[in-house]
């Protein structure tokens, strides 16, 4: 009777730590989503008159600007988000532009717009047009950042291949190149031909670019290439991994083919998407990547791809160490110091309301 209710307690007890050994992985496990706190929104776009975001930055004082690429303008909000003021015009003449790309801010606060028409304007804090710059060395420029003046990062294409260049600003000229590589092989073919990404967690094909002062980050999705690269041209690699063959589940599938259905509106049937969805077989791609306070944020495509609020992100320093894997609730659109900025879409009365909402982590 005795050796029995010892072997009863101690089950019992066994049974009690494994409780709390779920309990504490579960803690473990949800405590990996970085938590995010609402602290600001905007107006809605179509209260403050904005078509679509084409690029934000934020200056030192907290300050947002952003491009509304389709007015052709640069808007400017307060750290609580709160609209301020507006400049800048379509137009080939001093200050104005033809497709606003990408903004960036240097340490004096100044502000760098990359037209795509290889010019460089640089506006002060407060809207007043400093200079333009033109350059060559490609034929067209899809995005550009200012690291350290007048060091410039841009994003170009030369006979339809991109590349990565450093451009000195006083002198109007590309000082150094790097390649990106770039091609369709894992991309998904549509039944018309064409090639897309089945869906943005799908970035084959695609780079990033993103920049914290004096230092600028690449990724290649296709590559699984990150790449660090300061104003003077020196490289270190981040993060450099092998593509990976997988199947999607049957689940992602299934999200997937919804999700192109809508955005063709109908015009290829599920059952073709479906097939086309069953032989693509590549997963492990780069989702995005960021870099504020000399972290660098490597945002990768999630293992199951239909699971939303859960994005996996790597944090390394400015050295190529890893110091933390983690989850964030989203991908966001800006990170400055600790503060994240996103555009959402909010159901309102049967609409979709879009707004740039702050948080911070």
């Amino acid at each position: 009777m005795g050796k029995e209710f010892i072997k009863e307690i101690k089950l019992k007890k066994l049974f009690i730590v494994f409780i709390l050994m779920s309990i504490i992985a579960f803690s473990q496990v949800k405590s990996d989503i970085v938590k995010m706190k609402n602290i600001a929104e905007s107006k809605s776009f179509f209260d403050l008159g904005i078509q679509h975001i084409a690029s934000m930055s934020v200056d030192s004082l907290g300050n947002l600007f952003i491009i509304d690429g389709m007015k052709r303008k640069i808007l400017k909000f307060d750290t609580k988000l709160k609209y301020i003021s507006s400049f800048g015009k379509q137009g080939q003449g001093p200050g104005e532009f033809n497709r606003a790309y990408t903004i960036s801010i240097d340490k004096k606060n100044n502000l760098y717009i990359m037209d795509n028409m290889n010019k460089i304007i640089t506006y002060s804090n407060s809207g007043k047009l400093i200079n333009e710059k033109r350059f060559s060395g490609g034929t067209s420029s899809s995005s550009g950042f200012v690291l350290n003046y007048p060091v410039f990062i841009s994003r170009k294409y030369k006979n339809m291949q991109p590349q990565i260049v450093l451009i000195n600003l006083e002198k109007g000229e590309v000082v150094k190149e790097f390649e990106v590589l770039v091609s369709a092989n894992y991309s998904l073919k549509m039944p018309n031909g064409m090639r897309m990404a089945p869906t943005i967690e799908y970035v084959g094909g695609h780079s990033f670019i993103d920049t914290f002062n004096d230092h600028c980050v690449i990724a290649e999705g296709e590559k699984i290439n990150v790449r660090l690269i300061d104003s003077s041209g020196k490289v270190l690699v981040i993060k450099k991994d092998k593509i990976e063959k997988s199947e999607l589940s049957s689940k992602e599938i299934d999200y997937l083919k919804d999700k192109i259905f809508l955005y063709f509106g109908g015009k290829f049937s599920k059952t073709s998407l479906v097939k086309l969805l069953s032989n693509y077989k590549y997963k492990n791609f780069i989702y995005n990547v960021k870099i504020a306070d000399n972290r660098v944020y490597v945002f990768t495509v999630a293992s199951d791809i239909s699971v939303r609020n859960k994005y996996p992100v790597e944090i390394y320093d400015f050295k190529g160490k890893l110091i933390k894997k983690s989850y964030f609730p989203f991908v966001p659109k800006k990170i400055y110091g600790n503060y994240v900025y996103k555009i959402e879409t909010i159901e309102e009365d049967d609409e979709e309301i879009q707004k740039i909402v702050k948080y911070r982590f």
